[in-house]
């Protein structure tokens, strides 16, 4: 790893975890949960596979980058100019979904809880 930044590796893999983990837990409170009833405990079990093999994928890929290089520059040497512009695009756009999916998440809940007379697009407007 840089020696520039504090965190290691593994401590990366930890904090994109979470990250991916925060939508879900807002669209699942603990109702979904507790009507899931006993065989709740089979979700984590199978996914784990998928998260084991999405967290060997991204340390090997990432093993592979030179001093200074970030996700879009290992993305292009790797993948070539045309898959890795593609590649990014998608990532792009993925993200741009993912920023709207959360700024509209947000808007309902506050017309849920505190503003239940409102519409959401004021509150997506105003985020």
């Amino acid at each position: 790893m840089n020696t520039k930044h504090p965190f290691n590796l593994k401590q990366l893999l930890a904090l994109g975890s979470v990250v991916l983990l925060s939508p879900a837990l807002r669209l699942f409170p603990a109702g979904v949960a507790a009507e899931a009833g006993r065989a709740v405990w089979l979700s984590p079990a199978a996914a784990l596979p998928i998260l084991l093999a999405y967290a060997f994928f991204l340390c090997r890929f990432m093993g592979h980058r030179r001093e200074g290089e970030g996700l879009a520059a290992l993305s292009l040497r790797c993948l070539g100019a045309t898959a890795g512009r593609a590649f990014l695009a998608l990532l792009a756009a993925w993200l741009l979904l993912y920023a709207g999916f959360v700024l509209r998440a947000g808007a309902d809940r506050f017309v849920t809880i505190i503003y239940p007379f409102a519409r959401p697009a004021f509150f997506v407007l105003t985020t």
